[in-house]
């Protein structure tokens, strides 16, 4: 399997925008079939929610992050859903950011697989 390579976003892609999250809801992350890390985010339900696998990352300097493609917008971020706390969840919305913290219990618990990246 071939790594996939860092690109930088055509300057017409737009940036992409969060939508806001209704009460209960969390975001989970599907990649897409191609050879560009390319993914949708999709609005769930607590509860509702498909099988997913949760990953959770020490966030980091915004320098090393990569530019991933999601619904057709750039995002720039370090087959299946995931939820990935760094993406999901929209850091610079401090509202729901504090509400998404109260959900992460939850959202772990019911997740396939958790794991969490602590540096190093």
């Amino acid at each position: 399997m071939q790594p996939f390579k860092s690109w930088t976003p055509p300057r017409d892609l737009p940036r992409f925008k969060y939508t806001l999250l209704k009460d209960g809801e969390f975001r989970l992350q599907r990649f897409l079939p191609g050879d560009t890390l390319n993914c949708e985010l999709v609005h769930v339900l607590m509860g509702s929610a498909p099988t997913y696998y949760a990953l959770s990352y020490a966030w980091g300097s915004a320098e090393a992050y990569e530019n991933i493609l999601v619904n057709n917008t750039h995002l720039p971020r370090t087959r299946s859903y995931i939820w990935v706390d760094a993406i999901c969840i929209n850091q610079h919305n401090l509202s729901e950011r504090g509400a998404q913290v109260l959900l992460m219990t939850k959202i772990y618990s019911d997740a396939t697989m958790v794991a969490i990246w602590l540096g190093g």
